[in-house]
């Protein structure tokens, strides 16, 4: 009979809550990095309507049309204040998530560990017998041929 872990369900257990971990990290993580982009589009989008709107200045345009191009922008800056704030929350809720997935692989680790001690001290434990045994074996070898 070889070594068996006893903690091994609650070691399984461990390992299947750091892949759920991982895989909502991942999610929080992409989530992140959607609204970033969002974030960087919109503010490419307000530098190109600026760059539009300081065009049409120089052309002469009627003030309408620039009323126009300066609440676009003013909407454009409502938008990104906005988004700014839903970035930050999904910044948030990856770390939290990173910071959950940490603690899970740290328990995960601290079973493997547990583990591993166990087998160290099951292997140690077999030597020793099996030197015991062996020298049983000689020293009933060396009565034998003492007689």
């Amino acid at each position: 009979m070889g070594y068996q872990f006893r903690l091994e369900a609650l070691k399984r257990f461990r390992h299947f809550q750091e892949e759920t971990s991982q895989k909502e990290f991942s999610d929080a993580k992409r989530l992140y990095e959607r609204e970033v982009k969002t974030l960087t589009d919109m503010v490419a989008l307000r530098k190109k309507t600026e760059g539009d709107m300081e065009r049409e200045n120089h052309k002469a345009t009627t003030g309408p049309q620039i009323a126009i191009y300066a609440k676009y922008l003013e909407r454009l800056d409502r938008q990104i204040t906005a988004q700014q704030v839903v970035m930050t929350q999904a910044h948030q809720k990856c770390e939290i998530k990173r910071q959950e997935l940490m603690v899970a692989m740290q328990k995960r680790k601290t079973l493997d560990k547990l583990k591993e001690h166990g087998l160290n001290a099951y292997l140690q434990n077999l030597n020793h017998e099996e030197e015991k045994f062996i020298n049983e074996m000689a020293i009933n070898r060396h009565i034998l041929n003492a007689k």
